[in-house]
């Protein structure tokens, strides 16, 4: 059994050999084309299982001509059905489907032969596509809101954060061009534990000054370390008090007390007047 394989695939080489040099399959062995076959075979039988040996060699050549190696790679990770399938759905875009294919595997098909995710993909590139793959159903309208950064932001984070972040942007509380957007990039620094801080802080992180403090150094917050709403009314209350012109508040404050002072000596004098009658 073993030797008529081998066999097979000698005899295989040779017929293969003059049409793979007349495709063009651009660098990419024979000897690639047969063990892509081989584990084609393997992984898919049921799949091929009405071809021949020669028509899957044939297809797996004709991937690998088209698309180099990374054609050889998605092919023997996903198999011929689904190979087609996202080659003909990425339509002008099917090198970099297949880039991401033979990257990602199944994982990669999944999102790409939908629609929506292959709009994604295309606009936004892999690292849309890998927050896809890790939270779907909450990446796809967050990255199609704020692209990259949103992406990238979902990265570094676990399902719970992530879901709290696609809330944030559905709502808008995180928005595009917006000092708010600076909020990703903390999130992608710093991951689930920033997330879980601006979740719980998200009311004071609407007011500028506040989202101004958090974002200028936002480590020690995170931490714990320095109170959100202590390092923006502080700062505050000295910029009032270093603005204010004490001179006529002093004097505002003597004539009050005079003020009070008459009226007490006033009403002293009533009372004793009232008790002599």
């Amino acid at each position: 059994m073993r030797k008529s394989v081998i066999h097979f695939y000698i005899a295989l080489s040779f017929a293969l050999g003059p049409m793979l040099a007349q495709k063009g399959i651009a660098g990419v062995a024979s000897t690639a084309v047969r063990e892509t076959t081989d584990v084609v075979m393997r992984k898919f039988g049921k799949e091929v299982a009405e071809e021949s040996a020669e028509a899957v060699s044939k297809r797996v050549a004709e991937a690998g001509a088209k698309f180099g190696t990374e054609g050889l790679e998605a092919m023997g990770k996903v198999g011929p059905r689904a190979f087609g399938k996202i080659t003909v759905e990425a339509g002008e875009h099917a090198s970099e489907a297949v880039k991401l294919t033979a990257k990602y595997g199944e994982q990669a098909v999944w999102v790409i032969s939908k629609p929506r995710g292959l709009a994604v993909f295309v606009k936004h590139g892999e690292e849309a596509a890998t927050a896809m793959m890790k939270h779907p159903g909450v990446a796809e309208g967050a990255v199609e809101r704020l692209g990259v950064p949103a992406a990238r932001a979902l990265n570094s984070v676990g399902g719970a954060e992530a879901r709290r972040l696609g809330m944030m942007i559905e709502d808008g509380a995180i928005k595009a061009g917006e000092q708010s957007a600076g909020l990703l990039g903390v999130v992608e620094k710093y991951g689930d534990k920033a997330m879980e801080f601006i979740w719980k802080h998200k009311g004071p992180l609407a007011v500028g000054a506040t989202l101004a403090a958090f974002l200028h150094d936002p480590e020690p917050f995170i931490q714990g370390i320095t109170d959100l709403i202590a390092a923006v009314v502080k700062p505050v209350g000295v910029e009032i008090a270093k603005r204010t012109n004490w001179t006529p508040v002093m004097i505002v404050g003597l004539a009050m007390c005079a003020l009070f002072l008459v009226f007490r000596m006033w009403l002293a004098t009533r009372q004793a007047k009232n008790r002599e009658r």
